[in-house]
């Protein structure tokens, strides 16, 4: 028999190694192996999309979701949230279970009031992200339930696949069940196979007033904006059975970036099963503890420092086998007395993430700026043979970017940076002079502290929406082209000629509806103007 501790330390090495979180619960007829944290879900070859739920074994134990972000359990009459994932041959099947003591639907806007929120993914880490909202819709007859979808796929191949999805609905004494079907081939997986393994986060939404704007939502992976951030997903495994022991449920956020809140939380006692939770030098035994009749928990409040998250990971056990682990990058952050932080660090800690997931390549192209830079999703197939990263976050200003330049340009050390900003500057009251401030700053920062980048700024583009600032956005092109002669390895490249037609006003074919952003036929033009720079 191997010692206990020896036991404890190749668990704590598979955790150190592991990607993203761990479960290590039993499965029904099939063997999972050690190190294998994926939540296995079966096959149903008989599934009726029809609202009941007469299809699931009822060996099957639905995974309950108790609280929200920060462990909040609301009343389990007023909201409770049960589901079970399974698939066949077509793709993956849910069905969810919800009492709910008022159902509120908003008339004017889908995503507001109850219901649930998916989100699927071909694997942890992609951003091939399928949004889909899911409302009972009382007022539709029969069994049917609404169903709208949020395309957030860059695969282009992918793109091609139109979203689809099959949602029933049935009303319990208590609330509303939803079934549903969701054909993967929508994420490149023609012909489900036991062993694929799928991303998967899942929101139950609960609004019980008309005039209440903020949805209470209660996550299956303790993350949120699984619509931008790859990670904020459970990996899910297509199998021949089931896990059949719900892991506790797992809360963990930080506080004013000095304070590590957690919180572990089951509809069951531990019954003399040890459970122990390590975050850096915290190591704490516990067992759970009744908080009412149905709700068992054990919470604590860490010093960060103490807690050590910046550089190990959180990770939960049990009877020495790892249920849970989570890194230290994906954890929330609230502020009750720092003040609120600028209104982009969600975005640019989403971005952190993924360096720490994947970390960039030094002498990389990096572009950086505002939404022309954040919705280039074709960035790699635009511009084919390039290393390059792209770290744009839509409604920036140059302001903005030095602001975070310290996170998003100094640590890459890029070879070249290209830049697109002023198109926000002088649309809300910056003027051309201010800009080119805010530029000369940037420029006079990585001279200090990455003196061999190359910067490339871009001119402002003409937009049909903001034809009214053509003027100054002109005059700040102009100031731009003059850097060049002002500082060494400094560029400037004309995007805007290229964007307007024969008689100086704006090309229409090359924008989204909106009339500001660009299309790809928008991307192409663009794409060409930036060719000679990029492969001289």
């Amino acid at each position: 028999m191997i010692p206990t501790l020896q036991i404890r330390r190749i668990i704590l090495c598979l955790l150190n190694s592991a990607l993203i979180f761990f479960t290590a619960c039993g499965s029904g007829s099939e063997t999972i192996s050690e190190g294998d944290f994926s939540v296995h879900i079966p096959f149903l070859d008989d599934a009726h999309i029809d609202g009941n739920f007469v299809d699931w074994p009822e060996s099957y134990s639905p995974i309950r979701v108790i609280s929200d972000i920060y462990g909040n359990a609301p009343d389990s009459l007023d909201m409770y949230a049960r589901f079970r994932l399974g698939w066949d041959r077509e793709g993956l099947l849910i069905q969810a279970e919800i009492n709910d003591d008022s159902i509120y639907e908003d008339p004017g806007k889908f995503w507001n009031g109850d219901g649930i929120e998916l989100f699927i993914s071909p694997s942890i880490g992609s951003f091939d992200i399928i949004q889909i909202s899911v409302r009972p819709s009382l007022e539709l007859p029969g069994s049917t339930a609404s169903v709208m979808f949020y395309d957030h796929r860059r695969t282009d191949s992918l793109k091609s696949v139109i979203p689809e999805a099959e949602f029933c609905k049935s009303l319990s004494k208590n609330g509303y069940r939803i079934e549903g079907r969701i054909p993967l081939k929508m994420l490149g997986i023609n012909k489900p196979e036991p062993g694929m393994n799928i991303a998967v986060q899942i929101y139950f939404n609960d609004s019980d007033r008309e005039e209440d704007s903020t949805n209470f939502s209660l996550p299956w992976f303790p993350a949120r904006e699984s619509y931008r951030n790859p990670y904020a997903f459970h990996k899910v495994r297509l199998s021949q059975s089931f896990t059949t022991r719900p892991a506790p449920e797992v809360r963990a956020y930080i506080v004013d970036d000095k304070k590590l809140h957690l919180k572990v939380l089951s509809e069951k006692p531990s019954k003399g099963k040890q459970l122990e939770v390590i975050a850096g030098e915290f190591k704490r035994k516990f067992n759970l503890q009744s908080e009412n009749d149905h709700l068992f928990t054990q919470s604590w409040v860490i010093p960060l420092k103490k807690a050590s998250c910046e550089k190990s990971n959180l990770s939960f056990l049990k009877n020495d086998s790892a249920f849970f682990g989570i890194e230290h990058c994906l954890l929330f952050r609230s502020y009750e007395e720092l003040p609120e932080p600028n209104r982009f660090e969600d975005e640019i800690r989403i971005f952190e993430i993924m360096d720490h997931f994947r970390p960039p390549p030094p002498n990389a192209f990096l572009f950086t700026g505002s939404s022309t830079i954040r919705k280039w999703n074709n960035l790699e197939n635009d511009l084919p043979g390039l290393v390059f990263i792209n770290r744009g976050f839509g409604g920036s200003t140059m302001n903005d970017l030095n602001f975070y330049r310290e996170r998003i340009v100094f640590p890459y050390k890029p070879s070249r940076i290209y830049i697109y900003e002023g198109d926000n500057d002088i649309a809300r009251g910056a003027s051309p002079t201010e800009f080119i401030k805010e530029c000369t700053e940037f420029i006079n920062a990585c001279r200090d502290r990455i003196p061999d980048s190359e910067i490339y700024f871009m001119s402002i583009k003409p937009s049909l929406s903001r034809m009214r600032n053509w003027k100054e956005m002109q005059e700040a092109n102009r100031m731009l082209a003059e850097l060049p002669s002002r500082f060494d390895k400094v560029h400037y490249i004309d995007i805007s000629t290229g964007m307007l037609n024969a008689e100086g006003t704006p090309n229409k074919n090359i924008f989204e509806s909106d009339r500001l952003h660009l299309n790809d036929l928008g991307y192409v033009i663009l794409s060409k103007a930036l060719w000679s720079s990029l492969y001289e």
